[in-house]
C-alpha cells in the first residue's frame, strides 16, 4: 500500500502557516494569522470586483443595445416607407425608456456614473423627438429635408452612444482602482511574509523557502496579470491550477477577466453586426472601406467596392409581409457570404442594399463574381407559401480604387451611379464604368 505524500501546493495556506508557527514558536504566530486574513482580503476584493462590474455594466450595455435596437426602423423607413415603422420605433422608444429606469435604479458606486447616465436619458429624449420628426416625412425619397434630419438623427444617437460609453469606461476604472487595492493587499503579504523568514532563522529559513515558493512565485504571477488587466488586457489569465485559497483567488480573477472579455465582446459584436442577417452593419461597412482605402494607398494595390440590392424589393414586402422580406434579405446574405472570399467584407449597407470590399481585385475580378452573385440569387427562388415562390434578382454596380475615386464618398457614389444605371436598364444585371 502505497502512502501519498500531498504536493506543497494541494496543502492549504493555513496548516502551511500552522506548521511555519510550531518551527518559530508563539511570536510568529500573529504574523501568521496577519497572512490567512490578508489572503481572504484579496479574495474578497477580486469577488467585489467581479460583482459590482456586473451590476454596473449590465444595464449600460443593456442601453447601448436598446438605442442601437431604437435606430433601426428608422433607416427602414426611410427605404420602405412603411407606416408600420412608426408603432415599431415607438415601441423600442419604450424598451429604451425601460432600459433607462432599470439604469437608474443600478447600484453604482460613483455619482459620475449616475450622472452620466441622466445625461444620456436627455440626449435620447432629444434623439426619440428627431426620430419621430424623420417618421413625419411622407416621401422621404423626394422630400430635400430628409438627409438632413436622418444626419441629425444619428448624430444624436451618436451623442447617447459616446456619453454611455463613457459610462462604462467609468465603470471600468473603478475596478482597476479595486485592483490596486489588491495590489496592495499583496505588498502586505509580502511584508508578512518577509517577517517570518527574518524572525524564524535556522529552521525559519527553510519553512521561509517554502513559503516563498509555494506563495511569492503565484503572487507575482497574480500581480503580472492584475496589470495587464488594468492596461486592458481583456485576454489575460492567471496559468496555475492549486487546490489552495491561491487556487481559489486565481480562479476567481480568470473568471472576472472572461466575464468582462465576453461583455467586450457581445458589445463589439453588437456594433458591427447587422442583427438580422448577422453580416455587419453601415457603420462597420464604412470603419474597413476608409482601412482598406489607407492599406491600398500605402501599398499601392487597387480594391474593388460592389453595391447592389433587391429588384422589386418594395413590392415583395408589400404583398408578402414583412417576415418574407426579412427571410430575403437573410438569404441575399447567406448566399453572397458563400461566393465570396475569406479576406472580402459583405456589409448590409441600408435597407435591401448590400456593400462588399473586395481587397486587391480589379474591376474585370469585381465584375466576374458579381455576374456570379447575380446568377446564383436569380436561380434561388424563394417560397411565400407551400404553392408560390418568388424570383429574386439584382441590380448591381461595381466601381475600383483609386480609378473611379480616391476617396470613399466618392467611390460609393460610383459604385451607386452604376447600381441605378443597371436599374434603369431593367434590373438584374451588372453595370460599372466600362460596361454601362
Amino acid at each position: 500500500m502505497k502512502i501519498r505524500i500531498p504536493k506543497i501546493d494541494d496543502v492549504s495556506l493555513f496548516t502551511r502557516f500552522s506548521l511555519s508557527m510550531i518551527f518559530m514558536f508563539l511570536p510568529l504566530l500573529v504574523f501568521s494569522i496577519g497572512g490567512i486574513l490578508t489572503f481572504v482580503a484579496v479574495i474578497d476584493a477580486f469577488e467585489v470586483a467581479i460583482e459590482d462590474a456586473n451590476l454596473e455594466m449590465r444595464p449600460i450595455t443593456h442601453l447601448q443595445s436598446a438605442i442601437y435596437e431604437a435606430s433601426i426602423p428608422i433607416h427602414d423607413y426611410l427605404v420602405e416607407c412603411d407606416p408600420a415603422k412608426r408603432e415599431i420605433f415607438a415601441q423600442k422608444g419604450l424598451n429604451v425608456d425601460k432600459a433607462f429606469e432599470e439604469a437608474f435604479s443600478a447600484p453604482f458606486d460613483q455619482s459620475d456614473d449616475l450622472r452620466l447616465i441622466q445625461s444620456a436619458h436627455k440626449e435620447w429624449q432629444l434623439s426619440r423627438f428627431k426620430g419621430e420628426d424623420v417618421m413625419t416625412i411622407t416621401d422621404p425619397l423626394k422630400d430635400p429635408t430628409t438627409a438632413h434630419k436622418i444626419e441629425s438623427f444619428d448624430t444624436q444617437i451618436g451623442r447617447v452612444m459616446d456619453i454611455l460609453t463613457q459610462a462604462q469606461n467609468s465603470v471600468t476604472d473603478e475596478m482597476n482602482k479595486q485592483l490596486d487595492y489588491a495590489q496592495v493587499v499583496k505588498r502586505r503579504v509580502f511584508i508578512v511574509i518577509l517577517s517570518i523568514f527574518i524572525v524564524g532563522l535556522g529552521i525559519a529559513v527553510l519553512a521561509s523557502v517554502m513559503l516563498t515558493r509555494s506563495i511569492l512565485y503565484p503572487i507575482r504571477i497574480l500581480d503580472k496579470a492584475a496589470e495587464h488587466l488594468a492596461e486592458g488586457d481583456l485576454a489575460c489569465r492567471v496559468p496555475f491550477e492549486r487546490k489552495d485559497e491561491l487556487g481559489t483567488l486565481a480562479r476567481t480573477f480568470n473568471m472576472m477577466a472572461a466575464r468582462l472579455e465576453n461583455s467586450q465582446a457581445a458589445l463589439e459584436e453588437l456594433a458591427t453586426r447587422d442583427p438580422l442577417t448577422d453580416i455587419y452593419n453601415r457603420r462597420e461597412f464604412y470603419r474597413l472601406l476608409r482601412l482598406e482605402i489607407k492599406r491600398a494607398l500605402r501599398y499601392g494595390h487597387n480594391f474593388s467596392l460592389i453595391l447592389f440590392d433587391i429588384d422589386v424589393f418594395k413590392d415583395i414586402n408589400d404583398t408578402y409581409g414583412h417576415p418574407v422580406g426579412d427571410r430575403v434579405l437573410t438569404l441575399i446574405a447567406e448566399l453572397t457570404t458563400k461566393e465570396v472570399r475569406p479576406g472580402d467584407v459583405v456589409a448590409r449597407y441600408g435597407g435591401d442594399e448590400f456593400a462588399l470590399i473586395l481587397p486587391e481585385a480589379t474591376i474585370a475580378n469585381a465584375l466576374i463574381l458579381a455576374e456570379r452573385i447575380r446568377k446564383v440569387i436569380s436561380s434561388n427562388d424563394i417560397k411565400v407559401n407551400p404553392k408560390q415562390s418568388v424570383k429574386l434578382t439584382l441590380s448591381i454596380g461595381v466601381a475600383e480604387f483609386p480609378i473611379d475615386g480616391r476617396h470613399e464618398e466618392d467611390l460609393i457614389a460610383k459604385a451607386d451611379a452604376m447600381l441605378y444605371a443597371a436599374k434603369r436598364q431593367g434590373g438584374n444585371r451588372v453595370c460599372s464604368a466600362d460596361t454601362r
